[in-house]
């Protein structure tokens, strides 16, 4: 599907980018809200505590080992390298480097997102008997969690927006997006290395950031071409237009 061009790409850019404006607005305010139940300990806040050590009792061996599996799919590297492969296929079939920006400002952005939320906040890891895995760093939010979501909604957005042309392939494209969204962010509750609150401030981070990223790409898709429609009807009224100066 090619996006629209000249003016009508523009005003359809603007009303894109304003109603995601209003969207992220609301992102914002539900993640202001989770760290403000985060730092009174009330809230949301108030059942982690319990839910972490409910479902840390509730573990068996089989459903363990593939939690650790699956929450490798959050580690940065591996991330960083879907997104670098995704944004690479997709600038090659396009021809465009759209989406090698989108690719770069989203990881860039996440990563620098992640690491002030943690420095600024500071919360202890859960603190359980029998753990599963051992970290370290501040809790809140979860990276794994912020990361996936980040580079799944731009790889999903990027791959049926200019790759996948069919409903079927872009309802499963996205279907394998939000369910690795969601198997990442539950591994980590699973193996007691996050809150339930960090995870989903992690998921709200990252919605937040990619939905910034691809407001970001859709202005610069529509931004005025040095040679618009526009301004060749004007040039070639300048030159030959009736009533114009004409010069041979």
């Amino acid at each position: 599907m090619t996006p629209p061009s000249g003016a009508a790409g523009h005003h359809t850019a603007l009303v894109t980018v304003a109603v995601g404006a209003v969207a992220m607005s609301g992102l914002a305010m539900v993640f202001a809200a989770i760290l403000d139940n985060v730092v009174d300990g009330d809230g949301i806040a108030a059942i982690d505590g319990p839910l972490t050590r409910w479902v840390a009792g509730h573990r068996y061996h089989g459903l363990t080992t593939a939690m650790i599996t699956l929450t490798r799919l959050g580690d940065p590297l591996i991330i960083i390298g879907v997104m670098a492969v995704v944004a690479a296929a997709v600038a090659g079939l396009t021809r465009t480097v759209a989406p090698l920006g989108i690719g770069m400002l989203g990881v860039a952005g996440f990563l620098l997102a992640v690491v002030a939320v943690k420095f600024a906040v500071g919360r202890p890891r859960p603190e359980l008997p029998h753990p599963v895995a051992a970290v370290d760093g501040s809790s809140f939010p979860s990276g794994h969690s912020t990361g996936v979501c980040v580079v799944a909604i731009i790889s999903a957005w990027l791959l049926t927006r200019w790759c996948v042309r069919s409903r079927a392939g872009q309802v499963a494209v996205w279907t394998i997006a939000l369910t690795a969204v969601a198997g990442v962010g539950f591994s980590r509750v699973y193996l007691g290395v996050h809150y339930l609150s960090d995870v989903l401030a992690g998921w709200v981070l990252g919605a937040l950031w990619a939905g910034v990223a691809i407001g970001a790409t859709r202005l610069w898709e529509a931004r005025p071409s040095p040679r618009s429609p526009a301004l060749a009807v004007r040039g070639r009224d300048d030159q030959g237009a009736p009533g114009g100066d004409i010069e041979s």
